[in-house]
C-alpha cells in the first residue's frame, strides 16, 4: 500500500502512519482491507480511502507571583497564563485567550506579541505564530503552532476593586487555536488573587445613672486594628435589652436609627489605626441589663472574633420620697409616698428615765383619716419615736423615715 503525496496533513510512508492520523470509518482496519486493486499499475497497487484529521491538544496553565497572593483592595496584580501545543497536529492560527474576570476585576493591559482587549469584564487576547518551516525546498513562513511549541508569555495586569468584597478573585481563561482540539479537559485553567482583609474591632461601656426610669448612656468604640485602610462602609447593631428603648446617639459621622429593640448605625470606613465612639442614650426600665453589639463592613474580613463586645451594668432603684416627720409628733400624717406606695406609721414611746414606783405614763395614739395623732400621758417626760415605711416596688426602693421627740407631759 502506498500513501500518495498530496495527502495533508503530513505525508505518510505506510499504512501505520495513516492510523495514526485518520478517523476510524464504521471500524474497518484499512491496513487489512482493500479497498481498490489497479491491475493497470505496475506492479498492482492496492489503494484505500481513509478520513485524516488534525488534532491539536492545546493547554494553558494559570498562575503568579507570590507577591499576588493577597493584594491590598484598589492595587494590582498580574495574572501568567503559560500556552502550549501538545500535538499531534499543527495549531492554526489565531491562538486565542478568552476570559470573564470576575465582578471587581478589571483589566489593565496585556503583552506583547500577544494582541488584548477588554469589553467589560470579557477579556480576549489572540496571537498569530510565524514560523519558518524547514526541510523543504524553499523556507516559507507558517501561521502555526508546530507540536510541542509553547506560545510566548501571556500576562495580564488587572486592577481589584476598592473596598475589597470577597475573599479573593479566581481569574480563569480558556486557549484555543484553528484546530480541532480532541482533549479540552486541559484548555482552561485558574489562578486566584488573594485580598487582604480589613480587621476591626468593638469594645462597649455603660455611663449614667442607669436608674430605673431614667435614662443611661452606652458607648461603643470602633477600631480598625488591621493593617489596610478599609474604604467600605461600617455598620454597628446594638440589640437593646428588653426593659431598655432607644432616645438619641451622638458620634461625629454615625447615623443612627431603631426598630423596636434594634439600634442600627453607620460609619465611613476607618483608616488603619483610627477608631470613632458612637453613645446610645437609652430609657431605663429593667433591674439588671446586659447589652450587646456587632460591628460589621462591606469590606472583607477574616477575623470575626473582636467583632461583638457586650457590657453588663446593674440598674438601681429609684429612692421614694414622703412629707417629712412634723416637728411636733402630736401629729403625723401617714397617706403615701410621693410614689404612691402606702404608709405603714409605726409609734414606739419610752419614759426618759424610769418610773417611780407607782406612776404610769404612756402613750395614746389614735389614727383616723390617714392622720396619726399622738399624746402624752402621765407625769413623766417620754420619748417618741416614729418609724413610717413603704414597700419597694421594681422601680422604688423601699421607703424608711424615723423621727425621736422628747415631750413633757
Amino acid at each position: 500500500m502506498t500513501a500518495a503525496p498530496w495527502l495533508q496533513p503530513g505525508t505518510y510512508g505506510n499504512c501505520a502512519s495513516f492510523l495514526a492520523k485518520m478517523t476510524p470509518n464504521n471500524g474497518v482496519d484499512y491496513c487489512a482491507t482493500t479497498k481498490e486493486v489497479s491491475v493497470t499499475d505496475s506492479p498492482p497497487v492496492a489503494r484505500a480511502t481513509v478520513d485524516v484529521v488534525t488534532d491539536a491538544d492545546m493547554s494553558i496553565a494559570a498562575s503568579h507571583a507570590a507577591q499576588f497572593d493577597q493584594v491590598d483592595p484598589g492595587n494590582q496584580a498580574v495574572v501568567d497564563f503559560a500556552v502550549k501545543n501538545n500535538g499531534p497536529s499543527d495549531a492554526a492560527s489565531p491562538i486565542t485567550v478568552k476570559g470573564t474576570l470576575p465582578a471587581g476585576v478589571t483589566f489593565v493591559s496585556g503583552t506583547d506579541p500577544w494582541t488584548c482587549s477588554a469589553a467589560g469584564q470579557a477579556v480576549e487576547c489572540s496571537w498569530t505564530p510565524a514560523y519558518t518551516k524547514v526541510g523543504v525546498s524553499v523556507p516559507a513562513p507558517v501561521s502555526s503552532l508546530p507540536p510541542g511549541e509553547s506560545a510566548p508569555p501571556l500576562s495580564w495586569t488587572v486592577a481589584t476593586a476598592k473596598p475589597g468584597l470577597v475573599a479573593s478573585y479566581p481569574v480563569s481563561a480558556t486557549v484555543a487555536s484553528g484546530t480541532p482540539d480532541s482533549k479540552p479537559a486541559n484548555n482552561t485553567s485558574t489562578t486566584p488573587i488573594g485580598v487582604t482583609p480589613v480587621d476591626l474591632a468593638l469594645a462597649k461601656s455603660g455611663s449614667g445613672s442607669f436608674a430605673l426610669g431614667e435614662q443611661g448612656v452606652w458607648t461603643l468604640s470602633a477600631s480598625n486594628v488591621g493593617a489596610i485602610d478599609d474604604a467600605g462602609l461600617m455598620t454597628v447593631v446594638d440589640t437593646l435589652p428588653a426593659g431598655s428603648s432607644f432616645v438619641s446617639s451622638s458620634g461625629e459621622g454615625w447615623s443612627c436609627s431603631a426598630s423596636g429593640q434594634t439600634v442600627t448605625c453607620t460609619h465611613a470606613g476607618l483608616a488603619k489605626g483610627a477608631s470613632s465612639q458612637v453613645s446610645l442614650t437609652t430609657q431605663i426600665d429593667k433591674v439588671g441589663v446586659t447589652n450587646e453589639a456587632t460591628v460589621s463592613t462591606t469590606s472583607y474580613e477574616k477575623d470575626l472574633a473582636n467583632n461583638s463586645a457586650s457590657a453588663t451594668v446593674k440598674v438601681r432603684r429609684l429612692p421614694q420620697t414622703a412629707k417629712a416627720l412634723p416637728a411636733s409628733p402630736t401629729r403625723v400624717k401617714a397617706g403615701r409616698t410621693d410614689q404612691g406606695q402606702k404608709l405603714k406609721t409605726r409609734v414606739i414611746c419610752r419614759p426618759k428615765k424610769s418610773a417611780a414606783a407607782g406612776e404610769v405614763s404612756f402613750c395614746k395614739v389614735t389614727r383616723k383619716a390617714g392622720v396619726v395623732r399622738i399624746k402624752v400621758k402621765g407625769p413623766r417626760t417620754m420619748k417618741v419615736t416614729v418609724i413610717q415605711t413603704a414597700k419597694g416596688t421594681p422601680r422604688y426602693k423601699r421607703f424608711v423615715q424615723r423621727k425621736t421627740w422628747v415631750v413633757k407631759p
